[in-house]
Parts: structure tokens; C-alpha cells; sequence
């Protein structure tokens, strides 16, 4: 039981120590608006691409899912 505690007063002292490190704030981003526009103008660009994509996809994947109605495998004899 004094190993247990030891141990746990050892980890919550190690991590005491390191709180400081974890608020770092790390690099100042000094970009301006116009930047941050420019960017989401971007994105917006390649999610409008990626649209008609998944509307393929889903109407393949659907229409494999269905299968050759009667009709369709009829007109192919």
C-alpha cells in the first residue's frame, strides 16, 4: 500500500510539473480576414466539387443494390 501511494504522489507531482507545457500557446497567428475568407472560399470550392461525386456514387451503388427489374432482364432475351 505505501508503493501505491508513493507512486501515485510521484505521477501527480510529474504531472503538476508539466501543465505549463500543455498551455503553451505556440505560434501567434496574425492572418487577416481577407486570408481566412480566401481560404473558406476555397473549401467551399472543393466540397461544391465533391457533390455531384457522392450523388454518382450513391445512385450507382443504389442501383446495384436493386438489381434488373423483371422488365430489363425480359428486353434482354
Amino acid at each position: 500500500m505505501k508503493k501505491l501511494r508513493s507512486l501515485s504522489i510521484a505521477l501527480v507531482l510529474a504531472f503538476a510539473s508539466a501543465t505549463p507545457v500543455l498551455a503553451a500557446s505556440g505560434r501567434e497567428d496574425n492572418s487577416s480576414f481577407l486570408v481566412w475568407a480566401f481560404l473558406t472560399v476555397c473549401g467551399l470550392i472543393v466540397v461544391v466539387q465533391l457533390l455531384p461525386v457522392i450523388f454518382m456514387a450513391f445512385g450507382i451503388i443504389s442501383g446495384a443494390a436493386k438489381g434488373k427489374s423483371p422488365e430489363a432482364k425480359a428486353a434482354h432475351k
